[in-house]
């Protein structure tokens, strides 16, 4: 079976970087929660960026889904819970 290791290079780890930085520079809204949403594909995954948890996923194995979650440790301050 292949998987799709998130590079830099990578469309889904750039719509989440880019995601994350433009909700970096937006006041954050106490009543609404931010997540990040990654499509690829037929596969989609979103996440509660604070803390950084995943919400759901459909089509992602659970590499790509700790993956994922690793690109967001990055990219977003917080504590962060791999499972």
């Amino acid at each position: 079976m292949y998987v799709n290791n998130f590079r830099d290079g990578d469309q889904a780890y750039q719509q989440l970087k880019e995601k994350l930085e433009a909700q970096a520079k937006t006041e954050l809204k106490p009543e609404k929660e931010q997540k990040a949403k990654v499509e690829r594909d037929e596969k989609v995954a979103k996440y509660w960026l604070d803390p950084p948890r995943l919400q759901n996923s459909r089509g992602f194995n659970r590499l790509e889904l700790k993956q994922l979650l690793l690109i967001i440790k990055e990219n977003h301050p917080g504590e962060v819970k791999i499972l």
